[in-house]
């Protein structure tokens, strides 16, 4: 699924008009499929794939959306994608946050774009809540906060130091 979302938005992103197109359709589709990480975890039990597909579908609405110079419900879709990424898996919010500049810098009047970035803001909001609600709600009765281990300086859970882990690599 990933691999088909991959060859929409080659599609999207390639001029028509391009010399090669299809090669170069074709080639974004094998290089995506030849991605080391990609081949490692297909098959497995990891999850990274599995939650990418939202996103990228996501990414391939937001897509068509600029071209053909329509929001509305198409953004809001994307934004409950997105949104239901980040549910299934919290470090997939920084795409969604990475897409909401996508509709900022969009090449549609700026009415438009703010009325387009509230409804993915929204829709991400809903996403979110309906997928990972539930948890997040399970962790904040068990341990006082509904994103742990993360951000615990904030929640202070008795059950972790009063700290928020991070990744200075």
């Amino acid at each position: 699924t990933c691999l088909w979302f991959i060859y929409g938005i080659s599609r999207e992103l390639i001029p028509a008009d391009t010399r090669f197109r299809i090669a170069l359709i074709a080639a974004s589709v094998a290089l995506a499929f030849l991605a080391p990480i990609y081949l490692i975890e297909v098959g497995s039990t990891f999850i990274d794939v599995t939650t990418t597909v939202p996103v990228l579908a996501g990414i391939l609405l937001l897509l068509i959306c600029d071209r053909s110079r329509h929001g509305g419900w198409s953004v809001l879709l994307a934004g409950l994608l997105m949104g239901a990424a980040s549910g299934l898996k919290l470090t997939n919010a920084m795409f969604a946050v990475a897409a909401s500049v996508f509709i900022i810098l969009a090449s549609r009047p700026v009415k438009v774009r703010i009325r387009d970035l509230g409804l993915y803001v929204a829709g991400g909001c809903i996403g979110l809540l309906l997928v990972g609600g539930a948890w997040a709600y399970r962790l904040f009765k068990a341990f006082g906060n509904p994103l742990f281990p993360l951000f615990n300086a904030w929640f202070q859970s008795p059950d972790l130091p009063a700290f928020d882990s991070r990744n200075d690599r």
